[in-house]
This record gives structure tokens, sequence and C-alpha cells, in this order.
């Protein structure tokens, strides 16, 4: 059986069109949590609504403690083999479960994961080679994609066996994902990309990743910090550390150059500016240049001699990251 997460809250608008998708899939073999996260609409009511309806969908109606503490909550609850999660405004293809669990079944994977769409108000963009081809990795191949951000670390587009979920959600206001998927993949044999599109994720420019701004460069920079702490304790990547580390000092210096040119204070930027500087300096690299490359040698060398200039040449050197701003605002028009 696959549990189905779903934490709930202000969801009335978009709720049932992700639960008429999970009603509608070809594998049946499923239970679908609805954690009620204190919704004050008429959320609540359509989720006991379709309770009643069909015994393969239970509700937990509790207070507002965000969504570490509702996918907390239904991970404890929940009885299948694997874990799957769905947002509720998102919607799912109807061979989504099917194509992931057989998939799962065929490689002996620990965890699956699934190309997807991004919806827009106005457009619909395919993130996928959609050729349905499959990429079989080893442990140590899934976390070095995974710490370089090439494995996006998106629960809804992934199934996992329930027993590497060991760790919990911790209390980020955004990329809790981006710590715990990392942490799970740790305890993954086998983790297989499938190269099928088979989830509608619904962007918003209301959503927690669009607002709230500073604290989510705070708490990245934390995810990235306790992600490499992970990788530093693994015994059995000690053998290749050195390219976890030239990825972790890569990851810290365009983590560095994206601060500097977002619209933040002088003040907030050289705070974090001075935590991405302490944690470059723990890091052995043999040989900066030839590792890091050019590009990424230069930013490096100067944020390492000097933050204030580092900040003043990257600001100056924006124009490309403006525009790159500009063709993604595009999207939500």
């Amino acid at each position: 059986m696959i549990s189905i997460i779903t934490p709930v809250f202000q969801s009335e608008r978009y709720l049932e069109k992700l639960i008429n998708s999970i009603l509608n899939q070809t594998y049946r073999d499923w239970e679908l949590l609805l954690i009620d996260d204190g919704s004050t609409d008429g959320s609540a009511e359509i989720c006991d609504r379709y309770a009643q309806k069909d015994k393969r969908i239970r509700v937990f109606h509790k207070a507002n403690g965000g969504v570490a503490s509702a996918r907390n909550q239904a991970i404890e609850m929940s009885r299948g083999e694997f874990l799957a999660f769905a947002d509720s405004d998102d919607w799912v293809e109807p061979d989504w479960l099917e194509r992931l669990y057989t998939t799962a079944k065929e490689y002996d994977a620990d965890i699956v994961v699934s190309d997807f769409y991004q919806e827009y108000s106005q457009n619909s963009v395919m993130r996928s080679k959609g050729d349905h081809s499959v990429d079989v990795l080893n442990r140590e191949e899934a976390l070095y994609l995974s710490f370089q951000d090439k494995i996006k670390s998106y629960l809804w587009a992934m199934i996992m066996r329930r027993y590497i979920a060991k760790e919990r959600f911790g209390t980020y206001h955004a990329y809790e994902d981006y710590a715990i998927v990392f942490a799970w993949m740790v305890h993954a044999s086998r983790v297989v990309l499938l190269h099928t599109p088979l989830y509608h994720y619904r962007q918003s420019v209301y959503s927690c990743l669009h607002n709230h701004m500073e604290q989510n460069n705070i708490d990245w920079f934390n995810a990235s910090i306790e992600r490499y702490e992970l990788i530093k304790s693994a015994n059995f990547l000690q053998d290749n550390i050195s390219r976890f580390n030239v990825a972790y000092v890569r990851i810290l210096v365009k983590g560095a150059k994206d601060l500097v040119r977002a619209p933040y204070s002088s003040e907030f930027k050289l705070n974090l500016l001075r935590l991405a500087l302490s944690e470059i300096q723990r890091v052995h690299i043999s040989s900066p240049y030839k590792m890091l490359g050019l590009k990424y040698f230069i930013r490096y060398t100067l944020l390492c001699k000097n933050l204030k200039l580092f900040k003043y040449i990257v600001e100056k050197t924006a124009i490309f990251s403006i525009q790159n701003r500009r063709n993604n605002d595009d999207l939500y028009s």
C-alpha cells in the first residue's frame, strides 16, 4: 500500500481537484492522509465529506502548526509500505502512483523520482525529457546529484519506502524538503529517476517560497549546512569526500552571489555572507583553481579576501540575474 500525505490549510479553492485526481488513480491500493492544519475556510468540510465517501481517505484535524508538523503527524499515522506526498493545491496524472510503484518494484528502488509539470496561471511548463527513460543510481551517485541540486528535493515528485523516512521534518519556514529528502536518501540503497512527468505543481506568487524571502535565505543556508554535516558523518562517503567538498564550496559561492543580487539590506547580506565564509573556510580543497573552475575560483577568492568588495562587485554585475528574474515574473503574468 502507498500512503499519500497531504497537509491542508486554506485549500478550499483547489483541494477537490487534487482528491479527485487521486480517486481516479489506476493504482488502487492507497490511503490518503489529509491533515487539516487548522484551516478556517471550507477545507475541513471537504476533507470530511470525501472521507465519508471513501474509506481509504483518513482525516486528522489539528491546530495550525505548519506543514512540517502536519507531515510529521501523517508519517506517524501512515500504514503503507511506501510514502508519497501531494500538496493540496496541485493534482496528479491518473497513472501517477502506478508508474512510481511499478518502477520501484521493478528496480528494487528505495526512492523513485519522477518528472513533473509546473503550472502557472496562463502557462504549463513540462520539466522533463519526456522520453520515459530511467536512470538507476546507487546511494553515493544519488547523494552527489542531490547535493548539487541536480536531483531536486521535491517530495511531491517522489515515492519512497517508509522505512527510510527515519528523520522528521524540522522547524524550517522553507526548504524543509531540501533538508529532509537528503537525510532520507542517506538510507536509500538505490534511487531511480523516472523521466515521465506525472505531477502538476501549481506555482503561486503567494507561496512561502515567494514570500518571507529573508527567512527563506537563512533557511537555505542552514539546510545546506545540515546536508554537508550528513556528508561528513557518512563513513561510506569518506573515500570520495573531496568531490563533495568542491560541490559544497560551489554551492556556498553561488548562494552568496544570489544573496548579494537580491533586494535585501546591506546589513542582512553581510551577516549571511559571514556565515557562508565561515563554512567555506572549514572546507579543504587541495587545488581551488583547478577544481572550482575560473568563474567560481574568482568569486571564491574574492569572498575569502574581502566580503565588502565581493558584495560590491557582484552587485555591479547583476544584469543577468535581473533578466532572469524578469523572465520568471513573466510566467506568473
